[in-house]
C-alpha cells in the first residue's frame, strides 16, 4: 500500500520519538498508533475513536483538539482513576490535511516530585509566616530574594520593597565582606521597625550550599530587646542582692568608725595636752583610713575598667577583700599566706573585686554555712595546662566546701551570662576573669559536686624589689616651691587641698569648674607668677571636668603640668592619665603623703634652686 507523503513523514517521526504517538483523523478517529518506549498507555487501537477512551482522558483530549482546530498548539493532562494513580501529559499539534498528532508521555514521577516540591514550599511559607524570628534569604550576589513577615516588622520594610536589593543596603549597620564569611557573622544591631520601635536585634548568617556550590545565604534576625532588658534587670538585682549581703556588716563597721571619729573630735575640742591631742588625731586618721578602704572597695565591687597599677604587696589586699566579702555571712574563713610573697604591679581595687566575687560565690555555695580557706604562695612556673609563661608568679587560692560545680559546666563558668543559679547573672566570674587577664594573669577552677570548689589566680610578680619600694612609704612629705591651681566643685575639698598644699610650702589658688580654671591659667601666663601645676577634678556635675579642661589648658601652654584627681578610682583616665595629657594622678581621698609623692619630680623642692621661667 502506497502511503501519502505526510503519513510517511509521520512514520519517520513515530520511529524517532520516545513518546506514545497517535495520528488522529479530523473526526477523531485513530489513523495510526505507535507505543512509546515505556509501552502503551492510552489503550487505543487504529480505527477507534478518542470518544471510546476513559472520560478522564477523552475530555482533556477533546478540549485540546478544539484548540488545535482553531490553529493553536494545545496540551492536555489527566490522572487515571484506577490504583495506583498514574499521571499523563499530551502535546497536541496539527499534522496537515486536518489530521492531528498526539504525543503522550507518562509523568507520574515528575508530578509526584513537583507536588512534593510544592508541598515543601508551602510548608516553608507557612513556617516562615508563623515563626517569630525574622528570616531574609539572599542569592549568590547577596541580593534579597525572600523575607518573612517577622523580618518585615523588624526592618520596617515590606518584602516587595526589599526584594532585589543587596544585603548591605538592607543591613547598613552590619558589616558583610562576602558570602564566604557566612557562619562567622553574629552581630547585635539596632533596627527601627515598621511600628516605629527601635529594637536590639541579633543577626546570624548561614550559607545555602548545593554540591559544594554557594547558592546564597539566610540571615536570621532575633529580637532580643526584652531579653537584654531582662538581663540588665537581673544584673541590677544580683548587684543589689550582693551588696545587700554586705549591707548589715558595712553599716555596722561604718557606724563604729563614725562613732570613733566623732567621739575623738568632741574630745579634741576640750582642753587636752599635746600628747593627748596627737593620740586623738592618730585615732581619727586611722578611722578615716578604714572608712576610705571600705568606700573604695564598694566602688570597685561592681566595676572593672583598665587597671590603675602600682607596685605593692598583695597579702593585705587579700585579707581586706576577704574580710569585706565575708560580712554578714555565716561561713567560717581562714588564711594560709606565705611570709615572703613577691611584690606585684597591680590594681589593688580590681584584685580586691576579683577576690570579693570569689568569696561571695563561695558563701552562696554554702547557704547553711561551711569553711572557706584562702591561701597565697610564690610560684616559679604555671601549671602545664596554662602554658609556659615566664615567672615568677603569685598564686592565690580560694577553696570552699560548698555544693560544687558539675564537670560539664566547669569549662563555661567564666563565660559571660553563664550561670547555674536561678537568679544569677553570670557576670561575676566573667568580670573577675577579665580583670585577671588584663593583669597578664590566669584563673582556673577545680570542683567536685557535693565537695566544693577551688579557684586559683596566677598573677605575674616582680622578680626584684625596686630600689624605691621601701623608701616611698618611709620618706616624709617633701616641701616644694611654686604655685598650684586647684579645680574642684566641692568647697570642702578645695579648702583641704589649699591647706595641704600650703603645708607643703606651695602657693595655692582654687576654682570650682573647668571654665574658671582655663581663665585663671590664661591670666597667669606671661606674668611673674604663672602656675607650675594644676590639679583638675575629672567629674564636675553640670560643668566642664578635668578631661576637657586639660585639653584647653594645653592649647594655651603645651608644657602645662596637669594632675588628674577623681573620687572614682576606676575612671579610665586615672589608669592611662598620660594618654589624656596629664602628668600625674591622685585618687580621692588622698593625704599629705600622697600629694607630696605625686608632686615629687613635677615641682622643684624647697632645697632646689628656682626653675627658670
Amino acid at each position: 500500500m502506497n502511503l501519502s507523503p505526510h503519513l510517511q513523514l509521520m512514520q519517520a517521526l513515530f520511529a524517532a520519538c520516545p513518546d506514545e504517538l497517535l495520528l488522529l483523523a479530523p473526526d477523531g478517529g485513530v489513523l495510526a498508533h505507535r507505543p512509546g518506549l515505556a509501552g502503551e498507555v492510552s489503550g487505543v487501537r487504529v480505527g477507534a475513536s478518542i470518544e471510546e477512551l476513559p472520560e478522564e482522558m477523552s475530555v482533556p483530549l477533546h478540549r485540546a483538539l478544539l484548540r488545535v482546530r482553531e490553529g493553536k498548539v494545545a496540551t492536555a493532562d489527566w490522572v487515571t482513576r484506577e490504583t495506583p494513580l498514574r499521571a499523563y501529559e499530551a502535546r497536541v499539534l496539527p499534522a496537515g490535511d486536518g489530521s492531528v498528532l498526539v504525543m503522550i508521555r507518562e509523568v507520574t514521577e515528575r508530578r509526584r516530585s513537583e507536588m512534593s516540591v510544592a508541598a515543601d514550599k508551602e510548608r516553608l511559607v507557612v513556617t516562615l509566616r508563623s515563626i517569630q524570628d525574622g528570616v531574609v534569604s539572599t542569592d549568590r550576589e547577596e541580593r534579597v530574594v525572600l523575607m518573612n513577615p517577622a523580618a518585615e516588622l523588624l526592618l520596617g520594610a515590606s518584602a516587595p520593597e526589599v526584594r532585589g536589593r543587596t544585603i548591605e543596603e538592607v543591613f547598613s549597620e552590619v558589616s558583610v565582606s562576602s558570602l564566604d564569611d557566612f557562619g562567622s557573622l553574629r552581630e547585635m544591631v539596632q533596627l527601627r521597625g515598621s511600628d516605629g520601635r527601635t529594637r536590639t536585634v541579633r543577626v546570624a548568617v548561614a550559607p545555602v550550599l548545593q554540591h559544594g556550590q554557594l547558592l546564597g545565604g539566610v540571615y536570621a534576625l532575633r529580637d532580643v530587646t526584652d531579653e537584654r532588658l531582662a538581663e540588665r534587670e537581673r544584673t541590677r538585682a544580683s548587684k543589689l542582692e550582693s551588696v545587700g549581703l554586705l549591707a548589715g556588716g558595712i553599716a555596722h563597721d561604718f557606724n563604729n568608725l563614725l562613732a570613733a571619729i566623732l567621739g575623738n573630735v568632741s574630745v579634741a575640742r576640750m582642753p587636752c595636752t599635746d600628747d593627748e591631742l596627737d593620740e586623738i588625731l592618730d585615732d581619727i586618721e586611722a578611722g578615716a583610713r578604714r572608712a576610705t578602704g571600705l568606700t573604695r572597695q564598694l566602688l570597685t565591687f561592681s566595676k572593672g575598667g583598665a587597671p590603675m597599677k602600682s607596685v605593692g604587696a598583695v597579702d593585705d589586699v587579700v585579707t581586706e577583700a576577704v574580710d569585706f566579702g565575708m560580712r554578714g555571712s555565716n561561713v567560717r574563713h581562714g588564711y594560709r599566706l606565705d611570709d615572703d610573697l613577691h611584690l606585684l604591679e597591680f590594681d589593688r581595687g580590681q584584685i580586691q573585686q576579683v577576690l570579693q566575687n570569689l568569696v561571695i560565690n563561695a558563701c552562696q555555695a554554702m547557704p547553711d554555712g561551711g569553711n572557706l580557706l584562702v591561701a597565697a604562695r610564690n610560684a616559679s612556673r604555671l601549671p602545664s595546662a596554662l602554658g609556659s609563661g615566664v615567672g615568677p608568679w603569685v598564686e592565690i587560692e580560694v577553696s570552699d566546701d560548698g555544693v560544687g560545680i558539675a564537670e560539664t559546666d566547669q569549662g563555661r563558668v567564666f563565660d559571660p551570662y553563664f550561670t547555674t543559679k536561678a537568679d544569677g547573672t553570670g557576670l561575676g566570674l566573667a568580670s573577675a576573669y577579665a580583670i585577671v587577664r588584663k593583669h597578664g594573669g590566669y584563673m582556673t577552677v577545680e570542683s567536685t559536686l557535693g565537695r566544693g570548689s577551688t579557684f586559683r589566680l596566677f598573677l605575674p610578680a616582680i622578680d626584684a624589689v625596686p630600689a624605691w619600694a621601701d623608701d616611698v612609704a618611709e620618706r616624709p612629705p617633701t616641701r616644694f616651691r611654686g604655685r598650684v591651681l586647684v579645680m574642684d566643685d566641692e568647697e570642702a575639698l578645695r579648702k583641704v587641698a589649699r591647706r595641704q598644699l600650703r603645708a607643703l610650702g606651695v602657693e595655692v589658688e582654687v576654682c570650682s569648674d573647668g571654665e574658671a580654671a582655663v581663665r585663671c591659667y590664661r591670666d597667669a601666663l606671661g606674668t611673674s607668677s604663672p602656675f607650675d601645676a594644676v590639679l583638675l577634678d575629672l567629674t564636675i556635675p553640670g560643668g566642664m571636668g578635668g578631661r576637657e579642661t586639660v585639653l584647653r589648658i594645653r592649647q594655651l601652654d603645651d608644657a602645662a603640668v596637669c594632675i588628674a584627681t577623681s573620687g572614682y578610682s576606676t575612671d579610665p583616665v586615672l589608669a592611662h592619665f598620660e594618654d589624656y595629657g596629664f602628668r600625674g594622678r591622685l585618687a580621692k581621698p588622698f593625704d599629705l603623703d600622697d600629694l607630696s609623692e605625686v608632686l615629687r619630680g613635677l615641682l622643684p623642692t624647697a632645697e632646689e634652686a628656682p626653675r627658670p621661667s
